[in-house]
């Protein structure tokens, strides 16, 4: 069946045309016989070797994308049986579900392509809608688009005129089709039906609309593959802290748009960005703008602007991404202890000591063992900590060792391997008067006599204690990982540490600064300082009207991003009168003058309650942005008002109600402000004079027939000077 717009009701071919098709397949091809009988379970009629065939068909197909692992009756009967003795914890609506089953599959997927027209068809449609195959059609997209752009209200009706013209109206049109062979006959549209409604009825399995679902369906699990890896590859590595520096950074921007993004947001015109931006989504993929856009030029321009731009990001991450701390470069020491062989001149290698174990050591004097280990690979770093370095160095200074720990009783060999000696309890004596010695004879014959023992506290004795020992150093850091630093890194993080520092302070001193300025909120008008006056805009909640010319202001701050309106104790909207009290200002709308109400025994002024009804139905519980510019005896803030109304046009107050004749403009010599608007306010009035709008109005050509005479106009400023009332 074929309808104007209807494409959801009907299917690719019509019925005249599937069953032709249906009879070239039975008698041109011997398969013909087998699908003549066969229908979807669904009332449809299935041959046995129809369902069979069909079984082997789909069969093949699943075992070569399981490449033949696809498991045998009695393995699944297995399974079934473990799935059964486990605990059931599945929710009741899982119970209910079948078993695992291969024909099944098969069958549901053969009942699944046969009703996949539509959605490819629904696809397709889309596709040409976005590309401007049919252009009337796009700008009606676009029209729709900006309108709701400019109405958002109006979005909750655009799906029920899609139900009226884009399914019931086709609909219609199918049930009173025109007739074919006269295109002057207009549709019948009363009287009737004279064809059966259209369904969504699934293609035959011999059609080659089934055919073509497999050709879609197979393209559609493409496309969705490469998507899968595309974003696995690409895209979720970004997150996933798989590159812990680069993940960091992104977390880092986002966080800072978030926190931007709070103070800010408030402030974007969502409408004007949504229709700016649909509307250029929708204009590019014109042809001749998707062709402009898609030239290898542009593409391999904008290649090599991606690839700058990713390449000053990997960059940035690289040199500015720090993760882990410098590590804590330590030395650790052991000693290399050797015993003396009495009677020879072999020292035996006897262990590696943390301590020296010197002639004066607790564990000497105690006469307990050295303690250590017989190999140098035994020694192992302190715990928590790893080698630096591959290799341990000789401390070829053995002499400041010595002199730091304040060891006596041995001697420091100058040359040679470095040993420090035992020196012989029997050999005190002699040792010390040989020192003494030593020093008594002049330069010469004293280097003679170091040089000649090749000792540097000698005394030319040269014999050996029972232990000798040499000091070997190696470095260590605390750190889980090795940081690989070059020498620009070492020498630029001083001044990215300052820099950063810099930035971090003046990045407080502004959100300080934004706080103070945009999101404290002014509780009344005592709060109100002077620079506010003239230079600044508050945004808040009209909670009620008192007269003509001025309103009840709640400042909320931030808008609705920041809560007000929906968060929690931020419902300005559901505050009572005694919440309320002293968490408001009033405000005097600047430069115009309202009539006034009757108070204080005196007579209200025409067109009074109309201002006050007019003034109510435009700003009372809606959000207002007003200007401030002074505080008046009243305590009341002088400062025009904005309301928005429309997606780039913001009303004013006083010059909307100047337009309606419901004021008149601000005549008081002193304390008149018109924020650089007087002229538009005049003109404004003027123009309900010339129109005769609200208090300018005339009796018509009634009126004075029945005898209404006209009378001069009597301005609020008027009235005030009249009833004695003094100058605001």
């Amino acid at each position: 069946m074929a309808s104007t717009g209807g494409y959801m009701f009907t299917n690719r071919r019509n019925s005249t045309q599937e069953r032709s098709l249906n009879s070239r397949d039975r008698s041109s091809s011997p398969a013909g016989s087998v699908f003549s009988d066969t229908v979807s379970e669904s009332g449809h009629r299935r041959g046995s070797r129809s369902v069979s065939l069909q079984d082997r068909v789909f069969s093949k197909i699943l075992s070569q994308i399981s490449e033949g692992e696809i498991p045998e009756e009695d393995e699944l009967e297995e399974v079934r049986e473990e799935l059964e003795e486990k605990p059931k914890v599945e929710h009741k609506a899982r119970a209910t579900k079948a078993g695992f089953s291969l024909p099944k599959i098969n069958l549901n997927l053969i009942e699944l392509n046969t009703r996949l027209g539509a959605v490819f068809e629904g696809q397709e449609r889309i596709i040409e809608l976005f590309t401007w195959v049919r252009p009337h059609q796009t700008l009606c997209v676009l029209s729709v688009w900006i309108l709701i752009c400019l109405n958002p209200h109006l979005l909750p009706v655009i799906p029920l005129l899609a139900q009226l013209y884009l399914i019931m109206m086709p609909a219609f049109l199918v049930r009173h089709p025109a007739a074919r062979n006269d295109p002057r006959q207009q549709p019948i549209n009363f009287g009737p039906p004279t064809a059966p409604p259209a369904n969504l009825q699934p293609s035959s399995v011999a059609s080659r609309d089934f055919i073509r679902n497999m050709r879609d369906l197979q393209h559609s699990m493409d496309k969705l593959n490469k998507a899968h890896d595309a974003l696995a590859t690409h895209v979720i590595p970004q997150f996933n802290f798989s590159d812990e520096s680069r993940t960091t950074e992104i977390f880092i921007a986002i966080w800072a748009l978030t926190a931007f993004a709070f103070m800010t947001i408030h402030l974007i015109p969502w409408d004007t960005v949504l229709l700016i931006g649909g509307s250029a989504g929708i204009i590019a993929g014109h042809p001749a703008v998707a062709e402009l856009l898609n030239t290898p030029e542009s593409a391999s321009k904008s290649q090599r602007r991606i690839q700058h731009l990713l390449k000053m990001v990997s960059t940035f991450i690289e040199e500015d991404c720090i993760l882990d701390e410098a590590p804590q470069v330590r030395q650790v020491e052991v000693f290399e202890l050797q015993k003396h062989q009495p009677g020879t001149e072999n020292w035996e290698p006897w262990l590696f000591s943390p301590t020296p174990y010197d002639p004066l050591s607790p564990a000497r004097i105690a006469g307990a063992r050295a303690k250590g280990t017989q190999f140098f690979e035994d020694v192992m770093p302190p715990a928590a900590w790893r080698w630096r370095e591959k290799k341990w160095h000789l401390d070829r200074s053995s002499t400041e060792w010595v002199q730091q720990r304040m060891i006596t009783g041995v001697e420091v060999e100058t040359n040679g391997d470095m040993w420090v000696y035992d020196i012989p309890a029997e050999d005190e004596e002699e040792y010390m008067s040989a020192v003494v010695a030593s020093t008594s004879l002049d330069g010469k014959d004293k280097a003679k006599a170091v040089a000649k023992s090749g000792w540097e506290e000698a005394s030319g004795i040269q014999r050996r204690g029972e232990w000798r020992r040499r000091r070997w150093t190696r470095d260590v850091e605390h750190s889980l990982r090795q940081q690989v630093h070059d020498l620009k890194q070492k020498t630029s993080q001083p001044t990215r540490t300052v820099i950063l520092c810099v930035l971090t302070s003046i990045g407080t001193l502004g959100l300080a600064t934004v706080y103070r300025h945009y999101l404290r909120r002014i509780p009344n008008v005592t709060y109100l300082k002077p620079t506010y006056l003239h230079n600044r805009s508050l945004y808040g909640y009209v909670t009620s009207v008192g007269d003509g010319d001025g309103f009840r202001f709640f400042h909320t701050p931030g808008g609705r991003i920041l809560g007000w309106g929906w968060a929690p104790r931020r419902r300005v909207q559901d505050l009572t009168s005694k919440e309320l009290k002293d968490k408001t200002m009033s405000v005097r709308i600047a430069g115009i003058d309202a009539p006034e109400m009757a108070h204080f025994g005196k007579e209200a002024q025409p067109y009074s309650q109309e201002a006050i009804d007019w003034l109510k139905n435009f700003v009372l519980h809606r959000y207002v942005r007003i200007y401030p510019y002074r505080k008046d005896q009243y305590e009341r803030v002088v400062a025009a008002a904005r309301r928005k109304r429309w997606l780039l046009f913001n009303a004013d107050v006083g010059h909307q109600m100047l337009k309606q004749g419901l004021a008149t403009v601000y005549e008081a010599k002193f304390g008149s402000e018109f924020g650089q608007k007087e002229q538009q306010y005049r003109d404004a009035e003027a123009h309900a004079k010339a129109r005769k709008l609200g208090m300018w109005q005339e009796p018509g050509i009634i009126g004075r027939i029945l005898g209404q005479k006209k009378s001069a106009v009597e301005t609020p400023r008027q009235y005030k000077n009249r009833t004695g009332k003094l100058a605001e």
